[in-house]
């Protein structure tokens, strides 16, 4: 069963990490283009991708929220993640 935090995904707002905004040595401004840049994402890729790298579950894991082998877990996380790409814009000053 998904986590509240999926449910949230399926409603079309990606979950928010307390102090997220800098783990990892992710900046505001950067968060905020991934946050936006995964809105504009499908449901179902937006799923995959935050039980995947969010929630920081196994792919066997996410296949078996999804009710999918896991192998085609990994099709979608890997076509999910194609399809975010062009919706990152990488800024001169991100890219430092």
């Amino acid at each position: 069963m998904p986590s509240p935090n999926a449910d949230a995904v399926v409603a079309g707002d990606p979950p928010r990490r307390p102090g997220a905004a800098n783990a990892g040595g992710i900046h505001s401004d950067e968060a905020s283009a991934l946050r936006a840049a995964l809105v504009r994402l499908a449901t179902a890729d937006r799923l995959v991708l935050v039980l995947r790298f969010y929630l920081d579950l196994s792919q066997e894991e996410v296949a078996a929220i999804l009710g999918i082998s896991p192998s085609a877990a990994r099709v979608r996380t890997r076509r999910a993640l194609a399809r975010l790409r062009p919706r990152l814009v990488v800024t001169e000053e991100s890219s430092r």
